[in-house]
């Protein structure tokens, strides 16, 4: 099994036998066809980054939807932009077709 075929969820379940129910990298390793050298590293980068789990002031964001609502209204805010240079680029070209009608 590649490292790149399981998922995080996956490799946290592996971690956690290993952590947890002190389940040996070795046996892991041959469970899982993975090298424990992997496992390992998973392990050191779960100690080495964990610590940005806690950095957080307020912690998660009570309201997950808040940045898709917020890309919604950008895309809403450039729609609207496109709309109003799209009415100044009509009446630019009305103009200019009827100024060039009083030269003909």
């Amino acid at each position: 099994m590649e490292d790149n075929d399981l998922s995080p969820n996956k490799k946290v379940e592996i971690l956690k036998k290993h952590l947890l129910e002190n389940v040996e990298i070795d046996t892991l390793s041959r469970k899982y066809n993975i090298p424990p050298s992997k496992i390992s590293d998973w392990k050191k980068t779960l100690f080495n980054k964990g610590t940005e789990i806690f950095n957080t002031k307020r912690g998660p964001d009570p309201d997950p939807n808040k940045e898709t609502k917020k890309i919604k209204d950008e895309i809403n805010t450039k729609n609207q932009l496109i709309e109003e240079l799209k009415e100044d680029n009509e009446k630019l070209r009305d103009d200019s077709e009827s100024d060039y009608s009083t030269f003909g």
